[in-house]
């Protein structure tokens, strides 16, 4: 599953300088950097906004998604093993902005498929 993501503006070109860039960001949000959750904010907000348009037309129910997804976004960055790299990150992320849009706050879909919660 190929995720596109708005990797560009003052972000390096080239997948391997994106996939070290988005590496950085997540280790940096894991230790709490400020600056570093705005840029994986930025970088996944194309694709929050996709899920929350699929859920919802009412613009307040929108934003409250986008919030959601948010903390779905720094959650998951928060308990990503970082040895695991960052091409899995992305799909890593997609299950807790989802879960956390849904309501479900991190219980989803990858852990009803291995049985456990991440």
């Amino acid at each position: 599953m190929k995720i596109s993501l708005n990797m560009d503006g003052d972000r390096p070109t080239g997948h391997q300088a994106q996939m070290k860039a988005l590496a950085r960001d997540v280790a940096e949000a894991k230790g709490g950097d400020w600056n570093a959750r705005k840029r994986l904010n930025t970088t996944f907000q194309p694709l929050m906004k996709k899920f929350a348009q699929k859920r919802t037309t009412d613009t307040g129910e929108f934003n409250a998604l986008m919030d959601k997804g948010r903390e779905g976004l720094f959650v998951a960055a928060k308990k990503y093993k970082l040895k695991d790299g960052p091409e899995k990150f992305q799909i890593f992320a997609v299950d807790f902005i989802e879960d956390h849009m849904d309501g479900k706050g991190g219980k989803g879909f990858l852990s009803k498929i291995f049985g456990k919660q991440l």
